[in-house]
C-alpha cells in the first residue's frame, strides 16, 4: 500500500525534469558561451545569468525553454541596436532556429519544443536594466 509520501515521490518524478536537465544545460551553456565569447559583446562587458524557473531551480517538465539574461552593461546605444547586437551573433550561429518574433526574447529552437530564451539588458543612466520590447508599429523601444 502507497502512502501518501510515497504517491508524492512518484508525482515528483513525474513533473520533475530529471534526466531532461542534462540537454537543458547543454543548450543554455552553448549560447552562454557563444555570447561570452563575440568580441563585440565583449566590448560592452556581456555577462549571461540564469533567470525564470530553471534558473531558479524550480522548472517542471514540460520545461519548454531555459532564459538566459544577457546584460550589457557598457552598451549606451537605444534599444533597437542593443536587440540587434545580441541578435547578430545568434542568427550567425543558429540561422532560421533563431526566432526574434518576441517582444523581449531570441529564442533559440533546440528541438521537441524547447528553448533557450536570450533577453537582452543594457545598464541605464539610473542603474536599472533596460529592455528593448516591440511597440505597436513593430519598432524596438525601452
Amino acid at each position: 500500500m502507497q502512502t501518501l509520501a510515497s504517491q508524492f515521490r512518484d508525482a515528483l518524478k513525474k513533473v520533475n525534469l530529471g534526466d531532461r536537465v542534462a540537454s537543458a544545460k547543454a543548450a543554455h551553456e552553448e549560447v552562454r558561451d557563444h555570447l561570452a565569447a563575440d568580441p563585440v559583446l565583449q566590448g560592452y562587458g556581456v555577462e549571461t545569468i540564469l533567470n525564470g524557473s530553471y534558473g531558479r531551480d524550480v522548472a517542471i517538465w514540460p520545461g519548454h525553454d531555459v532564459d538566459v539574461f544577457v546584460k550589457l552593461a557598457e552598451f549606451e546605444k537605444d534599444p533597437e541596436s542593443l536587440y540587434e547586437a545580441v541578435k547578430a551573433p545568434l542568427e550567425a550561429k543558429y540561422g532560421d532556429r533563431l526566432d526574434d518574433s518576441g517582444a523581449h526574447a531570441l529564442a533559440i529552437s533546440f528541438g521537441d519544443d524547447f528553448s533557450v530564451d536570450a533577453v537582452c539588458a543594457a545598464n541605464s543612466t539610473s542603474g536599472h536594466w533596460v529592455l528593448p520590447s516591440l511597440d505597436d508599429g513593430g519598432g524596438r523601444t525601452q
